[in-house]
């Protein structure tokens, strides 16, 4: 069973740079240190045979193997010929290290003559030497004989190409959707503790093997499980295959943990290969239990998903706004806009695309509505005015000159407008929409404290001529209208 998310594609306009030098790191690792393995196992094996260690630890091994629950060699390899038995023995004995602590707990070179004795112990200790300078157990992870740092080294080991090339790919796969959320910091640290966690929980379980641990696949699964935890009960593709069946479904992400859980569980039960299958839940566990116990971040990006959804919600309304007006269908298209424009109230440029529309009938009610509305969002204190401007003060001069009766351009929109205008610093609006609203014979408060406003930045721009003909006008506002007799 293979199931992976096929949900989002990288941003090359900022690029996830944490996981590329994660990958180069293991590519580097592989190429470099890795890259020499080849010539120190010949060397170790060279010195074995030289050494003619085989001749006095293959009856010691035949002991050995059969002593120990875990069975080395094949079940058949006694059908084999000698040359064949003892080249297959002596391979078993170079690389296994549970004998190497065997015979260091026994000590069979006492019983043997002191020259002999000190020359086998001497060769052995000098094979061991040779061959622990391979990269798999100097920095792979062995259970029976842990050291602090192999939990960091042993995630940047690979067996062969193709498991580097695997792993590498399942990490861009999920690093570069991860490495965004989080930022490279927190990715960096999350993706090297899922590490560790798979190292520990593949350490408890296989205690005594002296088999060592490499691989990138316990962080990758760590990866794995903070992608399935961040999108939660969301519904995203995944593309699966099983047996020669293969497809595309859309599912909770969530909902794929307990199938990839699984997996790995049915994979360590019934499985016969090498592969550290409670690594891969521990990384797994540990992805999910860092998502969840980082409540900002998780936040953070539930916050960016539904500015995403809303996004390409605005584009699939767009489009149809489009083919709409394509269509001669204005109607359809206006309607289209309107819902824009309440889904994204602060957008100006949904209202710009739904006043366009209503401005096709400019005698219409929904024209004057359509721009009150409008006017009424962009003075509301929320409202980016650097943003919503470059759309408004067109908008303004297009209804003016159109609109026979700007009924839109009431005395409280206007006194919000000038407030507005004022508040940025553009004066000369701020002025003309100020007489806009005082050419309303109504009175009010705002338009009242409005002009006590500007009177005052008048006076202190020292414009005492301006200031004299706005305190003028305050003061006939605030007469008291004439009692008529009946």
């Amino acid at each position: 069973m293979f199931i992976i998310p096929i949900e989002n594609k990288p941003d090359w306009s900022r690029p996830p740079l944490a996981t590329l030098l994660l990958i180069i790191i293991n590519v580097l690792v592989f190429v470099v240190w890795q890259g020499q393995d080849d010539a120190i196992a010949e060397q170790a094996e060279q010195h074995y045979q030289r050494a003619h260690l085989f001749e006095q630890e293959r009856q010691l091994y035949l002991d050995y193997h059969h002593a120990i629950d875990e069975k080395r060699l094949p079940d058949d390899w006694q059908e084999l010929k000698a040359p064949a038995q003892d080249a297959l023995l002596e391979s078993a004995i170079v690389w296994d290290r549970g004998f190497d602590h065997h015979l260091h707990q026994q000590q069979p070179w006492q019983q043997a003559s002191p020259d002999i004795a000190a020359r086998w112990q001497q060769d052995r200790q000098q094979f061991e030497q040779l061959r622990n300078r391979i990269s798999s157990i100097q920095g792979g992870l062995t259970p029976a004989d842990l050291k602090p740092w192999q939990f960091i080294t042993s995630q940047f080991l690979h067996g062969d190409v193709m498991h580097l090339l695997g792993n590498m790919a399942f990490l861009f796969l999920f690093g570069f959707t991860l490495e965004a959320v989080l930022k490279a910091r927190w990715y960096l640290l999350f993706y090297l503790t899922s590490g560790v966690a798979a190292g520990v929980l593949h350490c408890l379980q296989e205690q005594d093997s002296w088999i060592p641990t490499i691989g990138a696949s316990g962080a990758v699964s760590g990866l794995m499980g903070m992608y399935l935890a961040l999108y939660g009960l969301r519904k995203i593709r995944f593309f699966y295959s099983l047996f020669f069946v293969f497809g595309e479904i859309k599912a909770p992400a969530i909902f794929i943990f307990p199938l990839w859980l699984a997996k790995e569980l049915y994979g360590y039960f019934y499985s016969d290969d090498n592969i550290a299958y409670w690594a891969h839940i521990g990384g797994l566990l540990m992805g999910v239990a860092l998502v969840y116990l980082s409540r900002p971040l998780y936040r953070d990006f539930k916050a960016n998903q539904q500015h995403s959804d809303a996004d390409r919600q605005t584009q699939q309304t767009l489009r149809q706004i489009q083919q709409a007006r394509s269509r001669f269908d204005f109607a359809r298209a206006a309607s289209l806009a309107r819902q824009l424009s309440e889904q994204r109230p602060t957008d100006p440029a949904a209202w710009q695309i739904r006043y366009e529309l209503a401005a096709a009938q400019p005698t219409s009610k929904p024209y004057h509505e359509t721009t009150f509305l409008l006017l009424k969002q962009f003075v509301a204190k929320e409202t980016p005015f650097n943003v919503w401007q470059p759309v408004v003060l067109p908008l303004l001069d297009h209804y003016q000159k159109n609109a026979s009766k700007p009924i839109a351009l009431s005395q409280n929109i206007c006194t919000a407008l000038s407030h507005r205008f004022y508040q940025q610093g553009n004066s000369a609006q701020g002025i003309a929409y100020l007489q806009m609203a005082l050419s309303h014979p109504a009175n009010s408060k705002a338009l009242t404290d409005l002009l006590k406003r500007v009177i005052n930045d008048h006076q202190r721009r020292g414009d005492h001529q301006q200031a004299r003909a706005l305190v003028l006008l305050l003061k006939q506002r605030q007469q008291p209208a004439p009692v008529t007799s009946s």
